[in-house]
């Protein structure tokens, strides 16, 4: 049997994990081997470029260019104190939406692909979570951080980070804060989110009642409110949509699941109420940036530009935690119209398909609501999900244009 390995799919994992890694990870939250970090950049930026300069997808990226040109200009016009972060943003987009258009066209999944290595990164980690956290076996590291503000985390060969914070204490057992390669318990309990969400409502996999318990503990592992209250949510709507029920039974359990979900959320955000001192942080967040939105709700402060924000909350230490608010009162509805373009134009694709329309709602409500919860609106991940959807929309608008062709032909046959 020989084992066949296409430079595509090698171009395609390099790209995701590189690009997950980037988006949350310890050593780009820390500021800390920033060698490692410039070798990333460089090395995701080169597979950009070779997926786009040879997917033979010319005129598509000189269109998405133009567009990201014009947007630029008017950006900069507004606010130009970042021009230079945003001119870097709007090219790593275009490489990405490249990137995408290369994969389409070598008909790879990136869905399946995202899903594979946040498989992997979820076994690694449980695996280090029961050695470390639950044996406490004793296994070499390094320290990583910056003891002055008392964030140190143990490195394990770079694929496991531990930080000594106790997140819940039953008797004399201790949780210790589970975040695999991330700098925050949170931000793992997001992509484990979406592995959830791929495996109730996309995969076809055997054993999916194995990997969704498995998914299911990591999650209920990470503590996270929003993990958690997502979990229980993504659980109640595929009872509802998507488990062998008949069309009865499903209005029949419809109420009751969708009231535990309401309630396992609000169980765990009443826990982080009374025990985490971040919940006011969060709360904060989101009425202070929607005051600062208010103060310029149409085109925003400017790209990265937080200084209404820090003159409500009344210090500049600390940046939004809330990733919606922050890219709504820098980018303003103008921003948001760039982005939510495509989703819009996709649900009403979808929406004489009942089958695919309410996973692909359930898909953008959860995305929405872990922007509210982590500031991973700015991160490379979600450039990558929000190519993904211009390219859907081009996909889309080229099936409607064929049907339209079709019809035209048909007619005159007749």
């Amino acid at each position: 049997m020989v084992l066949r390995i296409s430079a595509g799919k090698i171009t395609a994992y390099l790209t995701v994990f590189i690009t997950v890694y980037m988006s949350g990870s310890v050593i780009f939250s820390v500021n800390a081997y920033d060698g490692l970090r410039g070798f990333l950049h460089i090395l995701l930026l080169g597979l950009l470029c070779f997926a786009s300069i040879s997917g033979g997808i010319g005129k598509r990226l000189a269109t998405a260019f133009i567009i990201s040109f014009i947007y630029y200009t008017a950006c900069v016009i507004h606010y130009s104190a970042t021009w230079i972060a945003l001119l870097l943003r709007i090219v790593w987009f275009i490489g990405y939406f490249g990137f995408i258009r290369y994969c389409t066209k070598r008909q790879i999944d990136l869905v399946i692909i995202l899903y594979k290595i946040i498989t992997a990164i979820c076994i690694w980690s449980f695996v280090f979570y029961i050695l470390i956290n639950i044996l406490q076996v004793r296994i070499s590291y390094t320290l990583i951080g910056n003891p002055l503000n008392g964030v140190v985390y143990r490195n394990y060969f770079g694929i496991y980070y531990f930080r000594d914070l106790v997140v819940q204490k039953i008797g004399e057992f201790k949780f210790y804060e589970y975040t695999s390669i991330f700098w925050e318990h949170g931000i793992l309990g997001i992509y484990l989110i979406f592995g959830l969400y791929y495996l109730l409502f996309v995969a076809k996999t055997k054993n999916k009642i194995g990997w969704v318990v498995f998914y299911c503990m990591n999650i209920l592992l990470t503590f996270s409110t929003t993990a958690i209250g997502l979990m229980a949510m993504l659980l109640s709507m595929y009872m509802i949509f998507e488990a062998k029920i008949t069309r009865p039974g499903r209005k029949i359990i419809a109420v009751p699941m969708l009231l535990s979900a309401v309630f396992v959320a609000y169980m765990a955000l009443n826990h982080k109420k009374n025990t985490s001192g971040s919940y006011m942080l969060r709360v904060n967040d989101l009425v202070n940036g929607f005051l600062a939105f208010l103060k310029n709700p149409v085109s925003g402060s400017g790209f990265q530009n937080f200084s209404e924000f820090y003159r409500i909350q009344g210090y500049d230490t600390r940046g939004s935690s809330n990733g919606l608010m922050a890219f709504l009162m820098t980018m303003g509805l103008c921003g948001l119209f760039v982005v939510a373009v495509p989703v819009v134009k996709n649900i009403v694709y979808l929406k004489k398909k009942d089958k695919e329309i309410h996973c692909y709602l359930i898909f953008i409500i959860t995305t929405v609501a872990v922007n509210m919860s982590e500031p991973i609106l700015e991160m490379p991940v979600m450039m990558l999900f929000i190519a993904s959807e211009y390219n859907q929309l081009i996909l889309n608008i080229a099936k409607a244009a064929d049907r339209t062709k079709q019809k035209k032909f048909l007619c005159r046959k007749c």
